[in-house]
């Protein structure tokens, strides 16, 4: 016996395996990816402190899931006591139409490069199983021996689920911060109109920069002043730049092109090819820097990339064109 729920194996962006895989259940209803797309994915949060890589979109999954998902975790310290039969459950939320994040210790799954060399968390998204060739189907990018849709055999799930390195921390890590599973389940797929009052308040709060409320997480901002965060740190450790903060940033743009075009469409912003045009540009712009970066980081000849005068360069266009958007909106 089989299951295979539908999935889009090229997600619309290519950021985090928790972005890129929640789109890509969405692009199987255009209108709601459409109207999803358009509301979020505008505030940002980072970290004002030494951590790497930790640009990201703000309230992503409470944002997107809260009217059209069903949404189901289990940490691992309910599922000690809980479930004895891993494979067994996660065959039967696939039967009731979940998608499932699966936390796998790396070193345990052979689909992993870093199997029997490091434990190392990775949550791949379950799609399917196939009950007589005993494997699940899944995907993700990161780490993976190739990067597609791929069987995990039950063997392997099993090992992961009983021998995991972070199950048997001494500390809280466990019961606190990780959960075994996570469901996704779409039920109210019926796209809305993007809601344009959130959009423009969304917008105008990304140019003010406020800093985010929340006293427990201090020290997080939202808004475009995260590129000036960016540049202040490579200025003082050019050789310490993330390639994902710069991959970020084009994802931003691109999906700020696709918000226009989609508020175009539904008549809240006025025809034309601007500002779409300019910001399809600028993302290629973003897209080659990248590339740039990473050239100069595996070459010693290649030139070196003037990252933090490039950013600010970045960021006041990308502020005029946003200005220019709320000009356009109602």
């Amino acid at each position: 016996m089989q299951k295979i729920l539908p999935f889009q194996h090229k997600p619309p962006l290519s950021y985090d395996p928790t972005v890129d895989e929640l789109l890509g259940i969405l692009s199987l209803y255009p209108a709601l990816y459409e109207q999803k797309t358009a509301d979020n994915f505008i505030d940002t949060i980072i970290y004002d402190n030494d951590i790497a890589d930790n640009v990201s979109f703000y309230g992503l999954a409470e944002a997107v899931a809260k009217d059209c998902l069903l949404c189901f975790s289990m940490p691992f310290e309910i599922a000690r006591f809980s479930i004895s039969d891993i494979c067994g459950y996660l065959v039967q939320m696939l039967d009731r139409d979940y998608y499932v994040h699966f936390l796998c210790d790396t070193y345990w799954v052979r689909n992993y490069i870093a199997c029997g060399k490091a434990h190392v968390e990775h949550a791949p998204l379950i799609y399917g199983y196939d009950s007589e060739q005993r494997h699940f189907l899944a995907q993700d990018y990161f780490d993976f021996q190739r990067r597609s849709e791929q069987p995990i055999s039950f063997a392997d799930i099993e090992a992961s689920y009983r021998n995991g390195a972070f199950i048997k921390r001494p500390d809280e890590h466990a019961m606190l911060n990780s959960c075994v599973l996570y469901g996704v389940k779409p039920v109210c797929v019926k796209a809305k109109e993007p809601n344009l009052a959130k959009i423009k308040q969304s917008l105008i709060n990304f140019l003010d920069c406020c800093p985010y409320a929340n006293t427990e997480r201090e020290g997080i901002f939202y808004g475009i002043r995260f590129i000036d965060i960016l540049a202040r740190r490579y200025r003082d450790d050019p050789g310490n730049i993330s390639l994902k903060h710069c991959h970020f940033l084009y994802c931003h743009i691109r999906l700020m092109a696709d918000r226009v075009r989609i508020l175009q469409k539904s008549g809240s912003l006025p025809p034309g090819e601007e500002p779409a045009a300019s910001l399809d540009g600028m993302a290629v712009y973003v897209r080659n820097l990248e590339m740039r970066l990473l050239k100069s980081r595996m070459s010693p000849r290649a030139k070196s990339v003037p990252y933090g005068r490039e950013l600010g360069d970045i960021k006041e266009r990308y502020a005029q064109l946003i200005e220019e958007i709320l000009r356009l909106m109602p």
